[in-house]
């Protein structure tokens, strides 16, 4: 075989190479990785944190791609946080019957469509705030919720739950068996968020009821939570409470086409609610919406 035929078959071979490479990383699931935690930022009686306490506590776990904020104080200290954790996209929303605390949702990437639904059964003007986050094009629908608190908690002077156990086991009777409002809450959220019709979804908040209550079934039924399974599945996240078991009150829930990894309960804080937090990766993500 002389030099020009060595030659020939040589780029030949090559060439079918690269084709078969090409065609090999084409079928390789394309995965995006990104953070999420979720933080009520508030403190009991109304009480509220300094931006820099909170900003703190927020830069010490890490990167956060979004972040889903719940009791911000005004549209001032949403701002303020905004600028000092440098976050290029926000939207948010007053609620409470105060009218003097927000919902937000902080994004590294492009936001698009920003909504809110106001419950109907809430007797404290509880909200849910959503909006498009847009990655690499693809959209996924993100949505902050506080919901109502449940009633008749005894506090002391200092702020912190103190209760008797039998008063405690009625109420937590009446969160797993009973028709509370966040479980009327739940199903509006749910109807409003599935209405939108997008296949990759997080909500994440503060849902003011224990793992088994009524309303996280319901959730559980619709969607998956970020920290099962995990040893943070029973961590506490409301800390204010003389008892020696903290009750898991803040969740971050998601669509089954997200997959969760590391979940943690960060156990620190400016308030009285330690943080959520989660990466997600999303395989073989759909195209956008048209």
């Amino acid at each position: 075989m002389n030099l020009k035929r060595k030659i020939i078959l040589l780029i030949l071979i090559v060439s079918v190479l690269s084709f078969i490479l090409i065609y090999i990383k084409r079928q390789q699931p394309t995965t995006i990785s990104f953070s999420v935690m979720s933080f009520n930022i508030g403190d009991t009686n109304w009480a509220f944190p300094p931006v820099d306490q909170v900003s703190r506590v927020i830069r010490n776990t890490g990167q956060l791609d979004i972040l889903l904020l719940q009791e911000v104080r005004g549209e001032k200290q949403v701002e303020q946080l905004f600028h000092s954790l440098n976050y290029p996209y926000y939207t948010a929303v007053p609620y409470k019957r105060q009218n003097r605390v927000y919902l937000a949702i902080f994004s590294m990437f492009p936001m698009d469509q920003p909504d809110y639904l106001y419950f109907k059964s809430s007797t404290q003007g509880s909200c849910a705030l959503s909006s498009v986050v847009i990655m690499e094009g693809i959209p996924v629908l993100v949505c902050s919720v506080h919901l109502d608190q449940i009633p008749s908690k005894r506090r002391l002077k200092n702020g912190y739950v103190d209760q008797t156990v039998e008063h405690t086991a009625r109420q937590v009777k009446e969160e797993i068996f009973g028709d509370t409002v966040r479980s009327q809450s739940v199903n509006e959220l749910i109807a409003w968020i599935q209405g939108k019709e997008y296949p990759a979804v997080i909500i994440g908040g503060d849902f003011n009821t224990i793992p088994f209550s009524k309303a996280i079934r319901a959730m559980n039924d619709a969607f998956e939570d970020a920290l099962w399974p995990s040893f943070d599945y029973f961590s506490g996240t409301y800390f204010k409470i003389n008892s020696p078991l903290l009750p898991r009150v803040d969740y971050i829930f998601h669509s089954p086409n997200l997959k969760a990894h590391d979940p943690e309960v960060i156990k620190t804080s400016a308030g009285d609610h330690y943080p959520v937090r989660t990466t997600f990766r999303i395989l073989n993500p759909t195209q956008p919406k048209q």
